[in-house]
């Protein structure tokens, strides 16, 4: 599978990466830098990061449309996402119900440094943090 990693820049495309991600997530709040990754011209998913400082970036959005599912799309997204990384940690929230997720984050070498309850869904949340001087 031939799959492109692409910062977006047009407008039509955020609007469409807009209405993939309140499908699942309706509080969602858009910040950062957004990239897809295409397959034959179409959106199979999205990631977005955003710098928190000098030190951390936080990985958000990372969403893989249904159809492209366990074909490799999400590890795709993570990997190219973290290419364009330039602080020492990395972060990310993730649902605990949400396993595929999680151990996505677990294989690139993020570990869950704690839990918490979202006050608004009244989910279980891990917070995962990477850090990437490790990883040299």
């Amino acid at each position: 599978m031939k799959l492109l990693f692409k910062k977006v820049i047009r407008r039509a495309t955020i609007f469409r990466i807009r209405e993939i991600i309140e499908g699942y997530h309706s509080l969602a709040v858009f910040e950062g830098r957004y990239y897809v990754a295409l397959k034959d011209g179409r959106i199979a998913g999205c990631v977005s990061l955003v710098e928190r400082g000098w030190y951390m970036t936080e990985i958000k959005h990372l969403f893989v449309k249904e159809e492209y599912r366990a074909s490799g799309v999400g590890r795709f997204l993570l990997e190219e996402a973290l290419k364009k990384v330039f602080t020492p940690l990395v972060c990310c929230t993730v649902r605990s119900d949400n396993k595929r997720s999680a151990d996505l984050f677990l294989k690139n070498s993020f570990d869950i440094m704690g839990t918490f309850r979202n006050s608004m869904t009244d989910r279980e949340i891990f917070l995962m943090v990477g850090n990437l001087q490790q990883k040299e």
